[in-house]
Parts: C-alpha cells; structure tokens; sequence
C-alpha cells in the first residue's frame, strides 16, 4: 500500500482548503462540489472525485471501488491545523452531536487529532450485543466533501468486516458520499451494517458463503467469536 501524497500538495504552502461546512445545503442542491487549489500563485478549481488529492487516498478508496479498504493519510493534523469552521464542524458540532447517540460509547479524538475519532460500538441484536466493539473513524482533512472512513479495532465474525476490521460500507464511497451526512450518520449505518449481516455486502466470501449455505453455523460460531474476542459492554448511563 502506498503512502498518500504529503500536505504540500494540497495547494501552496501546503494550505487547506476552505472547509464549506456551513455551506452544506447548498453544495448538495448545486450537484457536483468543487474544492479550490492554487496553483503558482493563481486560482483554480477541480471537481471533487478528480482532485489528485482525493487520488492520493485521502477519502479512502476511489471512485467506483465501493469495498475496497482506504489509502494511508498524511501526517495526522491537529485541530489548530484546520481552517475554524472545520475545527467547529467535526469537534463542537458532530463530536457532539454524535456524543449524544445511545449507539456509541466512549467516543474521543484519538491522539488529539480531530480527523480520528474512537469509541465503541454497542450493537443492539444477536450475537454481537452481548459486547462492545472498539473502532475508528477517520476524516478526510476536506471533510465533508469526502467521506470519513470506519475501521474495526475489535474482532468481528461478520461477512460484511474483513479480517483487518475493513468496512464494506456503500454510504462512505465517493459513488454514494452527500456532503450534508453528518458524522453520526456515518455511526448509525456502521452499526446497521453490525446489526444485520447479509450476503450482498461481503469482504470475507467464506463467511458470505456460510451465512448463505449453513446459516445455524454461521450464528454458532458469530455467538462463540463475540464471546471471546468482544470488549465488555458498558453499563447504562447513570445506573
């Protein structure tokens, strides 16, 4: 795997882009988003799923690879490092928000880095409620013009999650990223995905096959691999 180009190509000096997360609404309605680049002191524009940064593996994947596991980042930025409406967007405003989810417990910037965010997860359905799963989940620095990628941190016996705790997860590909999905969004779908294993999104194909062919097995081994590889699910607040 490659290592994504470094922060001095993303425009002069190495300078981020403007984060248009106040300008969400009007991004979706106009169709295609575009980021602003300056190239020799002049100033230009390139669509989104064109940019070269996005081809360095900044979003993760790329376009019409809807399963396939994201590039490495650059060196992780930290909060002072982003421009103020993105530093407002991803820790005051969705940290929160996402905070505020029964779905998620624990959840912090990891290392101080606002583009990665950790917690756990607490499936709501049979065999992986009876634990927490750890994850992580890392934005783009033009969030939120591309998507933010999930990882599992924590051993899953799930046809939907490969063996390194890669997501196939369609929201999050830039086929099917809306700038206006918010963080939380991004959580609530993950936990979807944990909460019903199903043959159509699969990474592991021996699993997808066993669901399909023996599915008594499937769930007796899923039962069994939660039990011991899962963290222990956190009480209630307040109890």
């Amino acid at each position: 795997m490659g290592e994504a180009a470094p922060l001095s190509h993303l425009g002069a000096g190495g300078a981020l882009p403007e984060c248009p997360a106040g300008r969400r609404g009007e991004l979706a309605a106009r169709g295609p988003a575009w980021l602003k680049i300056k190239e020799g002191g002049r100033l230009g524009r390139l669509p989104v799923n064109q940019s070269r940064w996005l081809g360095a593996g900044l979003g993760g994947g790329t376009r019409g690879e809807r399963c396939r596991p994201g590039i490495a980042r650059p060196t992780p930025l930290r909060l002072e490092d982003l421009p103020p409406s993105c530093r407002h967007s991803l820790e005051a405003g969705e940290l929160e928000e996402a905070r505020q989810w029964k779905g998620v417990r624990d959840l912090q910037l990891l290392g101080g880095d606002v583009l990665r965010w950790g917690g756990l997860l607490l499936p709501n359905n049979p065999p992986y409620n009876t634990g927490a799963f750890r994850f992580e989940l890392t934005f783009s620095p033009h969030h939120p013009l591309a998507p933010p990628r999930a990882r599992l941190l924590t051993s899953i016996y799930h046809p939907g999650v490969d063996e390194d705790g890669h997501v196939c997860q369609p929201l999050t590909s830039h086929d099917h990223w809306q700038a206006t999905t918010r963080a939380v969004h991004v959580l609530q779908d993950l936990l979807l995905l944990l909460d019903s294993p199903d043959t159509e999104r699969g990474m592991r194909q021996q699993l997808v096959r066993e669901l399909s062919e023996q599915p008594e097995i499937f769930w007796r081994r899923a039962e069994e691999h939660t039990r011991r590889h899962a963290e222990p699910r956190p009480e209630p607040p307040g109890s």
